[in-house]
């Protein structure tokens, strides 16, 4: 078959798309100036962190102000106050003492503490013929008559002079985080002289709950 230099040039054309696309592909632009396109250097900073929730978590203590804390968490397992005389055979007239310290636990925020009024697992005459009162003290002070004089030193009146099953309002004192303040209550229980001659022998179990909110 006879080639004319039509089909020259036509084979001319196709090398030079062929050429042109070849350069393209590299990144190389013919045309008015000549361009190249290099991958465009760049950097990153990244940057995270941790978040993690504080707790809230008090403990008490019924032996002294630095030993035996721990936790009393559900009312079915209370701590056991140790009165100053007993109150297994008390008699009318007779008054005795009990302390209980209360603080945030070491990895704790900081918040506020209410004693609440006292609930019984079951009703007898005994719970409202009792009379009770609280005091909220120092850790330095000494839980006793002297607390529950009629102008007390330094202490907080919680409760006075009220039946054992009578509605509470209490303050509610600041506790600081981590286990920096704590707070002695003071726990005073008298069987009247005017007791009944009924309520002997007869048992009342007091559980008292410290309610504590953080702040």
């Amino acid at each position: 078959m006879r080639h004319t230099d039509h089909d020259d040039e036509n084979r001319r054309h196709r090398r030079w798309w062929f050429r042109a696309r070849a350069l393209l592909s590299g990144g190389l632009v013919l045309g008015i100036g000549t361009a190249v396109t290099v991958a465009a250097w760049n950097d990153s900073e990244y940057v995270d962190t941790t978040i993690t929730a504080g707790t809230f978590q008090i403990e008490g203590s019924t032996s002294s102000a630095t030993a035996g804390y721990t936790d009393h968490a559900v009312s079915t397992a209370p701590a056991t106050l140790s009165y100053s005389s007993p109150v297994t055979a008390i008699t009318p007239g007779t008054t005795t003492y009990a302390s209980f310290w209360v603080r945030t636990k070491a990895t704790s925020v900081a918040g506020t503490v209410t004693l609440q009024t006292p609930t019984f697992g079951a009703s007898t005459g005994l719970q409202s013929t009792l009379t009770y009162g609280v005091r909220l003290l120092t850790t330095a002070q000494t839980c006793g008559a002297a607390a529950f004089s009629p102008t007390p030193l330094g202490t907080t009146i919680v409760a006075t002079g009220t039946t054992l099953n009578a509605t509470l309002t209490a303050p509610s004192p600041v506790i600081s985080a981590a286990g920096g303040l704590v707070h002695q209550y003071c726990f005073a229980i008298t069987l009247p002289t005017t007791a009944d001659n009924t309520v002997q022998g007869l048992s009342a179990v007091p559980t008292w709950q410290f309610l504590a909110t953080a702040t």
